[in-house]
């Protein structure tokens, strides 16, 4: 009779890696192929939409890796990746921050709507979403979200180009934006 084999740790930790750089490898030769070089990926010359430095360069480590699970999810299910779209993360990592000071999880914070914070940031687009949820490792936050039909619907939904991470001391905001320069 066999024993079922379990992953260790660093074999969990070390396959993310791979994964990651896989996923990393791959995207970045597609660009190749279509002619852009790697130092002069920019939202419009990416294939796919997907930039990794410019989402992780000012967002926390944390929330980069949520970004990335997301569109790891959005490929699998044949979907274009979400373009990092920094209005939409200054107002998730602002929310984030609200909840955790102000002892509140919502999507409205006790003194304005999400509407009205997503305008005071300049979030635009012809639709925008938001998914929030309070989880303290990356991948149960992107679990939660992916078992629930209204988060999973944003995270899926083929109409949002772009999209914003933040993440402060357990609490998850992501911010969705369909074309939000169209509307500037």
């Amino acid at each position: 009779m066999r024993k079922k084999c379990r992953y260790s740790y660093h074999s969990q930790v070390f396959a993310k890696i791979l994964n990651f750089f896989l996923l990393s490898t791959f995207l970045l030769s597609m660009a190749c192929e279509n002619g852009s070089r790697i130092n002069d990926l920019s939202q419009d010359s990416s294939p796919i939409g997907f930039h990794f430095s410019e989402e992780c360069s000012e967002g926390s480590l944390e929330a980069c890796e949520v970004f990335e699970l997301v569109n790891t999810e959005r490929l699998r299910h044949g979907l274009t990746a979400l373009i990092p779209y920094k209005s939409c993360r200054d107002s998730s990592q602002f929310h984030a921050q609200d909840m955790d000071q102000r002892h509140f999880f919502d999507h409205d914070s006790p003194t304005e709507t999400w509407q009205d914070r997503l305008i005071r940031f300049q979030v635009t687009g012809r639709s925008i979403g938001e998914n929030i949820v309070d989880t303290r490792t990356p991948a149960s936050a992107i679990s939660l979200w992916m078992n629930s039909p209204p988060h999973r619907e944003n995270i899926l939904n083929p109409n949002f180009t772009h999209s914003g991470m933040g993440y402060y001391n357990g609490f998850w905001v992501q911010c969705f934006a369909e074309n939000p320069y169209e509307y500037l």
